[in-house]
This record gives structure tokens, C-alpha cells and sequence, in this order.
């Protein structure tokens, strides 16, 4: 038995998710096999298994890893008044988020708790100063911007057709949790200065 070091270990976890990845850029992920991201990875099917137990499994780990990559543009393009435009790095990413939320319910669950943090930490709302009441909103808000960018996102052919779409859920989803807050005065006192300050 061969013993792997630590950054072998990442390099085979960070290649099975990039080949993930750039299978899910051409196919819908039902059509992701584990055999099709063990060949493009460069590895076998038992190094796949040791790092992810199944392809929603790899897909959900794609999913931490691309989210917070985005998390701060997304944060702006909730803010802006106008029609939002996205750079395309960060659309690729987002193109890639609602693709892989959309392949199974956990996954879709996990990126409406992904949005809730991004809401709570972006726009420093007090956790702790939520009631019962502001919990549901949050949830329903999260579920309804997972909702739309799983099934509008996912979809949009052009740049224009996304960044539309993209502007219509932040309207929609993201100012409406913004405005929830600040009417109950659940935004702290730093503002909305980290926003500003990500690139």
C-alpha cells in the first residue's frame, strides 16, 4: 500500500473537482459519470471514492468550493439599483452554482444555507437579534433565490439572458432581505461596508 502525502492527497481532490467541473461546463450533471471525471482527472475510480462518496457528493464539495468565490459579488449585485453586470469568470462560477444546485434537493438545500450565511455576514445582520418570524423570511428568501437560480440561471444562453436574470432574482430575493432587515433594524451598526470593500 502506498502512503500519500498530504499535498498529493489535495492535488487528486482538487483535479477530480476542476474535472468535474469542466465536464458539468458541457453536460448537465445527471450525465456526469464517475468514470468520465476519474478519466479526465487523471485517476482511478478508488482515489474518486476515497475523497467523495458518490458525484453529488463531489458536486456538493464544488459547491463550497465555488460559492465563496462569488459571495462577494453576488453581495454587490444585490445592492446595485440598476440592471447588475456580471464579470465572466464570475458568471462561468455562477453559470456552474446553479447547475450543480439544481441536480439533486440536497444540493439545492445546501446552497439555500450557503445564501443565508452570505446574508447574515455580507450584511452583518445580528443572528442573534432574529425572531422566530425574521427566521421564516430568511428561509423563504433563500429558497426562492435558490429556486430561481436553479431553474433561470442554469438556462440563460447568452451573457445578456444571465446578467437579466441574475438582476430580476436580486430584486426580487436579495434587496427584499435587505430591506426586511434594516425595517427591523437587524443590520448592525458597520453598515454595509464590507460589501464595498470586496473585489
Amino acid at each position: 500500500m502506498s502512503k500519500h502525502t498530504s499535498a498529493d492527497r489535495t492535488s487528486a481532490r482538487d483535479r477530480i473537482i476542476e474535472a468535474y467541473l469542466g465536464l458539468l461546463v458541457k453536460n448537465p450533471h445527471k450525465k456526469v459519470t464517475v468514470s468520465a471525471v476519474t478519466k479526465a482527472a487523471g485517476c482511478n475510480r478508488d482515489t474518486f471514492y476515497y475523497y467523495f462518496p458518490s458525484i453529488d457528493g463531489a458536486a456538493k464539495s464544488a459547491l463550497d468550493d465555488l460559492a465563496p468565490k462569488s459571495a462577494a459579488h453576488i453581495a454587490r449585485a444585490i445592492m446595485e439599483e440598476d440592471e447588475v453586470t456580471i464579470p465572466a469568470q464570475v458568471r462561468t462560477r455562477m453559470l456552474l452554482i446553479a447547475k450543480i444546485a439544481r441536480a439533486h434537493p440536497r444540493i439545492r438545500h445546501h446552497l439555500e444555507g450557503m445564501l443565508k450565511e452570505l446574508w447574515l455576514s455580507e450584511f452583518g445582520i445580528d443572528a442573534g437579534a432574529m425572531r422566530k418570524a425574521d427566521e421564516a423570511v430568511l428561509d423563504f428568501m433563500a429558497a426562492g433565490t435558490a429556486g430561481l437560480i436553479c431553474e433561470h440561471l442554469a438556462d440563460a444562453k447568452s451573457a445578456d439572458e444571465f446578467d437579466a436574470a441574475f438582476s430580476a432574482i436580486a430584486r426580487t430575493f436579495g434587496k427584499s432581505a435587505l430591506d426586511y432587515a434594516r425595517e427591523r433594524e437587524l443590520v448592525e451598526s458597520r453598515g454595509l461596508g464590507s460589501c464595498s470593500q470586496l473585489s
